[in-house]
C-alpha cells in the first residue's frame, strides 16, 4: 500500500474520534414493544391521512388536527408518561439505532422537564441521523409552545 493511501486509511479509521457526533452506545437496553408498535401504528396513521392535514404544537408535542392520529399521538403521550425513565435509559443506551429513534419521538411526548431536554440534546447529537432529526423535531415543538424553553435546549434548532 502506498504512503498516501496508507495515510488516507489511517485517517478514515481516526475519523469517528473527531466527529461532532456522540459515539454509538453499545448498551442491549431495547424500546417496550408496545411503544415501538404505537410509532408504526402514527406513521400508518399519518401517511392515511388527508394531506391537508395539520399538527398543532400549542401542548409541546404534535397534536394532529386528524382524529385518529390524534388519538394515536395521545396513546403514545400516555405511555411516554408511564414509561419515561425506560426511554431516558434507551436513547443515551440502545446499541439499535432505530430503538433510540423511537425513544427520542416518544421522549418529546413524556413530562416536560429538564432531564427531557438534556436528553434529547444529547439525542440531537447523536451518531445516527434518525435519531438526531427525531430530537430535533421535538424539541421544536416544545420550543415552539413555550418559546422560554429555547434558552434551556442546548443545540441549534433551526
Amino acid at each position: 500500500m502506498s504512503l498516501p493511501r496508507l495515510c488516507f486509511a489511517v485517517f478514515l479509521l481516526c475519523l469517528p474520534a473527531f466527529s461532532q457526533y456522540n459515539s454509538e452506545p453499545t448498551g442491549g437496553i431495547r424500546i417496550l414493544w408496545r411503544l415501538e408498535k404505537l410509532t408504526l401504528d402514527i406513521e400508518r396513521a399519518r401517511d392515511a391521512a388527508d394531506p391537508g392535514v395539520r399538527e398543532e404544537h400549542y401542548t409541546g408535542y404534535p397534536l394532529s388536527t386528524d382524529k385518529d392520529l390524534r388519538r394515536k399521538q395521545m396513546m403514545l403521550r400516555y405511555a411516554a408518561l408511564e414509561e419515561e425513565e425506560h426511554l431516558l435509559r434507551v436513547v443515551a443506551k440502545a446499541r439499535d439505532p432505530k430503538h433510540r429513534a423511537i425513544a427520542a419521538t416518544a421522549l418529546g411526548y413524556s413530562r416536560q422537564s429538564q432531564k427531557q431536554l438534556d436528553a434529547l440534546s444529547r439525542a440531537a447529537n447523536d451518531s445516527d441521523a434518525s435519531v438526531r432529526r427525531n430530537a430535533v423535531r421535538a424539541l421544536q415543538s416544545l420550543a415552539r409552545a413555550k418559546p422560554k424553553l429555547r434558552d434551556r435546549i442546548s443545540v441549534p434548532l433551526e
